[in-house]
Formats: C-alpha cells, sequence, structure tokens
C-alpha cells in the first residue's frame, strides 16, 4: 500500500510540475516581447517570445501574445498555432476567440472538427484541475486517517478521511488516464501553403493540397515526415516541417 501511495503521489507531482516555478530569464524575455510589439517591432518580440518558450516557460499569455505578433508578420499558420495553443490555457478568453476567428477566415480555412461524445470530454477536461485537486485530498486523507490512528476519533470522522481518501486516488487515476489520452491525441496546424499530402513518405504527391492554418491530426512520424489524418478523406503523409504541433 505505501508503494501504491508513493507512486501516485509521485506520477501527480511530475504531472503538475510545468505548472511550478517560471524558468531563468523567461519573464524577462516575455517583458522584452511586449515592449518590442508595443514599439511595432514584431521580428525582435517574436525572437524574445519565442526565447521564453525555448526556456522551457508556457502560458496562455505568452502564446496568446506570439500568435498577435505572428499574425503582424501575415504568417497565418503559426499564428493560429499559437493561438490554439494559448485556447488550451485560456479556453474562455473572448479576445482569443475572436483573433482566433479572424486569423482562420484571413488564411480561408474552417475551425478543426468538433468532436462528439467522450473524446470531446476527455480532451476539454482540466488536468491539472483534477490532479491538483486530487492529491490535496489523498494528502490530506492519509494525514487525517494518521491522526485518527492515534486519537479517539469517531467511527463517522474515519471514514469521511477513508472516503476523501479514495476520491482523492480516483482524481489522481482520473487525472493521469486524461492526461495520458490528450497526449495521444497529437494535433498540428500546416505551416507552409499548399502543402503537398503524399500517399506515403517520399512517394508520388497526391492531388491533396493543404492551406497554412489548417488544423489536421497526427497519426504517426518518421524522421522527416509526419502522417496525418485529415475530415473527409483518409490523410497521407506530409513534410514534418510544413507542420507545428499544437
Amino acid at each position: 500500500m505505501r508503494r501504491v501511495a508513493l507512486f501516485l503521489t509521485a506520477s501527480c507531482m511530475l504531472a503538475l510540475l510545468p505548472a511550478f516555478g517560471q524558468p531563468e530569464g523567461a519573464v524577462e524575455q516575455f517583458e522584452e516581447g511586449n515592449e518590442h510589439f508595443e514599439a511595432d517591432n514584431f521580428e525582435a518580440a517574436r525572437a524574445a517570445y519565442e526565447e521564453a518558450i525555448a526556456t522551457g516557460y508556457t502560458s496562455g499569455a505568452l502564446h496568446y501574445n506570439l500568435g498577435n505578433t505572428y499574425f503582424r508578420l501575415e504568417e497565418l499558420g503559426a499564428a493560429i498555432r499559437h493561438y490554439e495553443k494559448a485556447r488550451h490555457l485560456l479556453p474562455d478568453d473572448p479576445r482569443l476567440a475572436h483573433n482566433l476567428r479572424i486569423a482562420r477566415d484571413r488564411a480561408d480555412v474552417p475551425p478543426p472538427t468538433t468532436q462528439q461524445g467522450w473524446r470531446a470530454l476527455v480532451t476539454s477536461m482540466p488536468v491539472g484541475l483534477a490532479l491538483g485537486f486530487g492529491l490535496l485530498l489523498y494528502l490530506g486523507g492519509w494525514a487525517a486517517l494518521g491522526y485518527a490512528a492515534r486519537s479517539s476519533t469517531s467511527g463517522r470522522l474515519q471514514l469521511a478521511y477513508r472516503s476523501a481518501l479514495g476520491l482523492g486516488t480516483a482524481l489522481i487515476v482520473l487525472g493521469l488516464v486524461v492526461s495520458y489520452v490528450q497526449s495521444m491525441d497529437e494535433r498540428a496546424v500546416v505551416l507552409v501553403d499548399d502543402t503537398i499530402v503524399h500517399e506515403a513518405p517520399g512517394t508520388e504527391p497526391t492531388a491533396n493540397t493543404l492551406r497554412e492554418g489548417f488544423v489536421v491530426h497526427v497519426t504517426d512520424r518518421r524522421t522527416e515526415w509526419t502522417r496525418i489524418d485529415t475530415p473527409g478523406d483518409s490523410g497521407g503523409w506530409v513534410p514534418a516541417d510544413a507542420l507545428g504541433t499544437v
């Protein structure tokens, strides 16, 4: 039982690790990017924001601002990519939704196909919230049970402590499973206009081409090629550098 407790705690902390702290220099790069953007120096703003991301730092505001920068540079695929990244972290931000819609209209691409049923529920579930709340209940339940074992705690309170421990465990397991499922549901944005789709890596191209800014689902990867699925057809292979993951 103790090994299971340690495993769940460690797994939860590893999954939450990106949410803690800010890499050194990331905030300074972010603020520098904001200053360049306000001065209409969009190339310098892009460089500063990308350097902040390179440190390992991520936030909805960072990807939103970088999306705005790419939009001003008329790189619509990259703009849509970072708007989509920001949407995972700021799902209800009206400014983000507005700018993403404008970028899609400018690129003349449709919004991604809406997922239905359980897949829509799983991909939209806030993993960090489930893991954080689950870890709080889990550790709190263990602490309360430890205290109860050394005192004359009533049976009802002990049952409540065990219930909190069980609910915390369930939330942690659910969060880890959902995190894994979300990691397998990989999407990407086409960064190069008129990207040609191939039936297999290195083979003759098909008649299908993809517009810059189009969102696709990634199903396989090779060194220089990526297999994608697109709505309405069987998909195919495109050069890996023509895509940017979301």
